[in-house]
């Protein structure tokens, strides 16, 4: 996160899929994580305010949480048709998580980064690895 970053937690890039239980129903891909929220690429558009049930699959883990849609952009334009979309990415705020779900996402956020990227620095929260 830069000087200018206004978000609340830092963002880590992961790899991983989502099932999403909203309407419309829709399976995406995981673009980034942090305690507060995901951001996901997908097919279907999502109207920001949705509360969706997601199944995250982020290896070596999966676990369900609910999230609320806080905004949809556009992403690619590779659909076929003219000025339509092909893939847009939301960002889902994370809403009355469970024990088990934060902690999944605490560990997913804070274990060390892959080989050949950058240390984020460690989070005041952070007390031990995973």
């Amino acid at each position: 996160m830069g000087p200018n970053d206004t978000r609340r937690s830092r963002r880590i890039q992961v790899q991983g899929e989502v099932d999403g239980n909203g309407s419309p129903p829709f399976t995406a891909s995981v673009v980034n994580l942090s305690r507060d929220g995901v951001c996901v690429e997908h097919r279907a558009k999502l109207e920001p305010g949705l509360v969706c049930d997601l199944r995250l699959r982020i290896p070596p883990m999966t676990f369900a949480v609910k999230a609320r849609i806080a905004w949809t952009n556009p992403h690619r334009l590779e659909s076929g048709v003219p000025g339509v979309p092909g893939l847009f990415r939301s960002g889902a705020e994370f809403v009355n998580l469970s024990a088990d779900a934060r902690a999944a996402i605490d560990a997913i956020v804070v274990r060390p980064p892959a080989t050949g990227r950058q240390a984020p620095p460690e989070s005041p929260e952070a007390t031990g690895s995973t």
